[in-house]
């Protein structure tokens, strides 16, 4: 493989980099019990709570922020990486699975799938999945077809103007994004690598440039992350408490632990968080401030 194709492979799985946990900071899956697979109609529901969380995730906004600044510094490489590729018969001949396993209707068939079988077989977990899949492809897809739609970026072989991102790379990595969240990185880091095949395969084929398979890959991190935000701890959250005493006024930091959904209620009945530790400044009637801890 050429030194640019190498470069296209470190850039692509980069984008792991910027998901939440850390590289090397596995998740485990959780010990309890597989909720049932929601029947066919919950998928409405579902989906807005998913792109609730598409569109006010820290995480993601960290996610497509790296994935846009990637996308941005590979962009002046865009067209000369993409020639030299699609030049080399071997590529292009590799890449030909790649076309295949990246459509929009395997991966929905993969989920449909998993999801019939856990119905079927009464197998929780496998349902579980399936239906994570399949919300995560919708989310994915949707996002991917209206920045198409908006940006109209052409492809390198002109065919059309649909270039920008790419949807194979958006579709896959949500997948990988999924398995990661269930089953931590013994699966989620061979799905990556998967993934990032399928999305570099698009370079020899002559259908996308770097940029947009990097900025797909983000999108897609993205959607996995947001249909499985069940499957992990919430992070943290700062809350600013104003308060005043006789010594004077002033405001805490206080950081909090959100509750996950279906977790037993937290020991004050006004609140779904639990409070852990804080940090403020408290300003004297001589107006010295002074730096104070709470717990």
């Amino acid at each position: 493989m050429t030194r640019t194709a190498w470069w296209s492979v470190t850039c692509a799985l980069s984008l792991v980099a910027f998901a939440p946990p850390a590289l090397g900071q596995d998740v485990p899956p959780k010990q309890r019990a597989e909720p049932h697979p929601p029947p066919p109609t919950r998928v409405f529901p579902d989906l807005a709570s998913d792109f609730w969380h598409l569109f006010t995730s820290l995480e993601n906004a960290l996610v497509a922020a790296g994935g846009g600044a990637l996308a941005l510094a590979a962009s002046t490489n865009d067209r000369d990486l993409t020639m030299r590729l699609q030049d080399q018969a071997s590529l292009r001949s590799a890449s030909t699975p790649g076309g295949v396993i990246g459509n929009a209707l395997f991966q929905f068939g993969i989920g449909s799938a998993f999801y019939a079988w856990g119905r079927a077989r009464d197998d929780h977990k496998v349902g579980h999945i399936g239906w994570d899949l399949l919300r995560g492809q919708i989310v994915s897809q949707t996002v991917t077809q209206v920045v198409k739609t908006a940006v109209k970026k052409e492809r390198p072989d002109g065919s059309n103007s649909r270039s920008f991102p790419s949807g194979h790379a958006s579709g896959v990595f949500t997948s990988a994004s999924i398995l990661h969240q269930h089953f931590g990185w013994k699966v989620g880091a061979p799905s990556y690598v998967i993934s990032s095949y399928v999305a570099l395969s698009r370079l020899p084929s002559n259908r996308h440039f770097l940029s947009d398979i990097i900025f797909g890959s983000a999108v897609g991190i993205a959607a996995g992350r947001s249909v499985t935000f069940h499957e992990r701890n919430l992070p943290p959250k700062i809350q600013l408490e104003p308060f005043l005493t006789p010594h004077g006024t002033g405001v805490v930091f206080r950081f909090h632990r959100s509750q996950e959904p279906g977790s037993p209620p937290a020991a004050s009945a006004t609140s779904s968080m639990s409070p852990t530790r804080g940090w403020g400044v408290l300003v004297r009637p001589d107006r010295s401030a002074l730096l104070c801890y709470t717990r």
